[in-house]
């Protein structure tokens, strides 16, 4: 069995990388973290996550960086 190491805001992932991430409903899903400090659009400049079509996660609450298998 794998655990899953939580994260809050207070720590994010390296940009481009993918993760588990919990929304405030309690649901778990594969996000994209980003943050685009130099674009002219404010809402680029803070960090967020995105999902695989590129539209934007809503209500994270935390993350967790993908579990490795070893094999």
């Amino acid at each position: 069995m794998t655990t899953l190491f939580w994260q809050d805001l207070s720590s994010l992932p390296t940009v481009g990388q993918q993760v588990l991430v919990q929304n405030a409903q309690g649901e778990v899903t594969l996000g994209t973290f980003a943050q685009m400090p130099d674009s002219p659009n404010p809402v680029d400049q803070v960090p967020h996550w995105l999902w695989v079509d590129g539209s934007r996660l809503r209500d994270v609450t935390q993350w967790a960086a993908i579990p490795h298998r070893n094999t």
